[in-house]
């Protein structure tokens, strides 16, 4: 299996339980997408026939915190993956939801630390792209 890991210039991800006003959101929306694109880009990955996403968190601190929260952030960045070419799109046939990961805190006084690892499933079973058949009457 291919795979692929994208570091995040963020400390701390955009939860669903964050409150904001539309503005800020889409500031917010554009920035994670950006780095995702980018760093696809960066690691070079290529177009992908399907592919799921893992999102790990290390926070700063070893707070209870819930995965599915996270689904906001994972969000924006696999559009940005879509946006970089990584597959043509992020629908059930090209792409599957894995739930993020969160790992524990880190060192004291040490910024929280987001990266995502990018996985081909071209090769899994049931995930190859038929060809299409010759015609043999002519």
């Amino acid at each position: 299996m291919r795979e692929w890991r994208i570091d995040l210039p963020f400390t701390k991800p955009v939860t669903l339980n964050d409150r904001m006003i539309w503005q800020v959101k889409h500031t917010h929306r554009k920035r994670w997408r950006a780095a995702a694109k980018t760093g696809a880009r960066q690691a070079g990955i290529p177009e992908l026939a399907k592919f799921t996403v893992v999102f790990h968190y290390r926070p700063i601190d070893n707070r209870r915190r819930d995965t599915d929260n996270l689904v906001q952030s994972l969000k924006w960045m696999v559009d940005g993956l879509v946006d970089a070419g990584v597959c043509i799109d992020d629908d059930p046939t090209h792409y599957r939801l894995t739930e993020p990961v969160i790992h524990g805190a880190t060192r004291p006084r040490q910024p929280g630390q987001l990266w995502l690892v990018v996985r081909d499933l071209g090769d899994e079973p049931g995930t190859q792209t038929l060809l299409p058949l010759e015609r043999t009457d002519a």
